[in-house]
C-alpha cells in the first residue's frame, strides 16, 4: 500500500505535470501570436481598413516568459495542495470476508 505521503506526492506531481502542459501550449499559442504579427508587419497578413490600428501590438521578452512560467507554475502547485491533502486524509482499507 502507498503512503500518505506518497499519495500527496502524486497528487502535487500531476499538478505539477498539468502545469507544464499549460506552459506548453500557452507558449506555442504565444508563439503564433508572435509570426501572425511579423507576417502582418510585412504585409502578409492585410488588416481591414476600419481596424483601430496597422499593426498588432505584440512584443516577445524571455523575462515574460520567466514571469509566466514561475507565476503558472507557483498557481497550479498552490491549486494542487488542498486535492493532496483531502487525498491524503482518505483511510483505506481491504476487508477479508
Amino acid at each position: 500500500g502507498a503512503t500518505a505521503h506518497s499519495v500527496r506526492n502524486v497528487f502535487l506531481y500531476e499538478g505539477f505535470l498539468l502545469c507544464v502542459l499549460g506552459l506548453a501550449i500557452g507558449f506555442v499559442i504565444a508563439i503564433g501570436v508572435f509570426i501572425i504579427h511579423v507576417y502582418s508587419d510585412r504585409g502578409l497578413v492585410p488588416l481591414p481598413p476600419n481596424f483601430a490600428t496597422d499593426r498588432y501590438p505584440v512584443a516577445l521578452k524571455s523575462i515574460d516568459f520567466g514571469i509566466v512560467s514561475l507565476t503558472v507554475i507557483v498557481i497550479g502547485l498552490l491549486a494542487s495542495v488542498p486535492a493532496a491533502l483531502r487525498a491524503m486524509r482518505v483511510e483505506t482499507s481491504i476487508q477479508e470476508e
